[in-house]
């Protein structure tokens, strides 16, 4: 019995190792950089603008293939998911995390399958081919739209920021003092359409729904309002 406890403890203790050696690997692995000269990529989600730059989720075609979060000039911020380009682009892993408890964005890239950044060399980066005519093409297309309309991009006031915000979840015309009290009250996400607002709207509606079928005296009615206004 004593046997089979140490075997089974040193099992534990050499996967153990064999884990922390294969992460140490892979910690300590140099990052694929793409060789001089331009290199393909593809756009594979919406373009953010990050102060005098804009970021785009792009994946990297070539000998180095991969996804990476690329610094480009802001002119970029205008392509749709889905554009091809050609880019001069310098690569680097992610920065270490250095205040505990600070948002960490290399987290929640790496989610998303990135692990890398990278900056357009000297604004060297153009577009290659058509215009994506994909679904989610279509429906940032529909999103600008509905962006522009609620704030004109001519109007400089920023009176519709905010509403264009809420709505469709771009920030990027929002001033500093229109930003930092809900920063401050730690209502920030109020600014982004996410999982959460959404799963709102849906228990929202399901429970108007609810209520609106349950005074009906109809039998069909009754047994089938949950599925209805799981519908609804």
């Amino acid at each position: 019995m004593r046997r089979g406890r140490l075997q089974r403890f040193g099992e534990l203790v050499l996967a153990g190792s064999l884990g922390a050696l294969s992460l140490a690997l892979r910690l300590d692995a140099p990052v694929p950089r793409p060789p001089p000269g331009p290199v393909q990529l593809t756009l594979v989600g919406v373009p953010e603008p990050s102060g005098f730059d804009c970021r785009l989720p792009a994946y990297l075609h070539g000998s180095a293939p991969g996804r990476a979060l690329v610094r480009a000039p802001p002119e970029a911020c205008a392509w749709l998911p889905g554009q091809r380009a050609l880019a001069d682009v310098a690569l680097d892993p992610f920065p270490p995390d250095t205040n505990p408890g600070s948002p960490n964005p290399r987290r929640r890239w790496a989610r998303r399958g990135v692990h890398r950044v990278g900056r357009v060399r000297e604004g060297r980066i153009a577009p290659a081919g058509p215009p994506p005519r994909s679904l989610r093409a279509s429906l940032e297309r529909q999103r600008r739209r509905v962006a522009d309309t609620l704030d004109p991009p001519e109007r400089r006031d920023g009176s519709g920021a905010l509403l264009r915000a809420l709505i469709v979840g771009d920030r990027a015309r929002l001033i500093d003092s229109v930003r930092r009290p809900f920063e401050r009250s730690g209502t920030a996400h109020l600014l982004a359409v996410s999982g959460l607002h959404i799963g709102w709207a849906f228990a929202l509606a399901r429970l108007v729904t609810l209520g609106v079928l349950y005074p009906w005296p109809s039998v069909r009615i009754q047994r089938s309002r949950r599925r209805c206004a799981t519908l609804a």
